[in-house]
């Protein structure tokens, strides 16, 4: 019980935030970056699991985001994500997840139900695997019935967490059922610029490559760039520096 009230605080806190950020000078944007197969205003996304439902989207382009992805939203109980409403602004991405308490026998039932659910209007399809999947492989079924199910052929990406005892093994298994880019999470990851190096040498150019996790500086998304990072994302480092953060990397990528 107590872990649900800080979780709820925790929430409220962060919608706070939102808001305030929202009413904020507008940033200015970064130089446009293809990817994808789309045009994403900016190379700065805001990575899923501060925006749950969705709620800065209207507020992205001020924000100097070039995309917002809400979740990660699991079928029953996950947060309403907002319909888009397509201003050629930001582009809207949202992440799906099957819940801890799904059994992965029932993996492909439960992501399908989220991506009827919650999938409708977004630019790009996430597929979080979540920490107990129990190879790349089971993983890549699930890539597979969702791409099967994807008529609109809007481009799929598979998160890959840090602790995979392969990575470029992971990665490429998923690409081959159907994904086209990979979200890169450093989260836990002693050396994030050598994990990109391996999946570009590895995956080559076709496919993308999104970095999230320990982006405080412009430095650091420079850093992944360098690496082998298209785009990057931004979660904890917003927290701590708001939009200045946003605004230092544009400035930085469009040098």
């Amino acid at each position: 019980m107590a872990g649900s009230r800080l979780s709820r605080l925790a929430l409220r806190t962060r919608w706070r935030l939102l808001d305030l950020l929202a009413a904020t000078e507008e940033v200015a944007p970064g130089p446009p970056v293809r990817a994808l197969g789309l045009t994403f205003p900016g190379p700065v996304g805001l990575a899923a699991g501060f925006d749950r439902c969705g709620r800065l989207y209207a507020s992205a382009a001020s924000l100097g985001l070039g995309s917002v992805e809400a979740g990660t939203v699991v079928a029953g109980g996950s947060p309403w994500v907002r319909p888009l409403r397509h201003s050629g602004a930001a582009l809207r991405g949202v992440s799906l997840g099957k819940g801890p308490a799904v059994p992965w026998a029932k993996a492909e039932e439960a992501f399908l139900s989220a991506w009827r659910k919650h999938g409708g209007g977004a630019d790009t399809l996430c597929l979080n695997p979540g920490r107990d999947c129990p190879s790349p492989e089971r993983f890549a079924a699930v890539i597979a019935a969702i791409a099967d199910a994807e008529t609109e052929r809007r481009p799929l990406l598979a998160k890959l967490a840090a602790g995979w005892p392969d990575p470029l093994q992971a990665a490429a298994t998923w690409v081959a059922a159907g994904v086209r880019g990979i979200l890169v999470s450093a989260e836990g990851s002693g050396d994030p610029e050598g994990v990109l190096r391996v999946l570009r040498r590895g995956l080559g150019s076709q496919v993308a490559l999104v970095s999230v996790g320990g982006i405080r500086s412009a430095r650091d998304a420079l850093a992944r760039r360098n690496a082998g990072a298209d785009l990057v994302q931004v979660h904890r480092g917003l927290v701590h520096r708001g939009p200045a953060l946003i605004a230092e990397i544009n400035r930085a990528w469009r040098k």
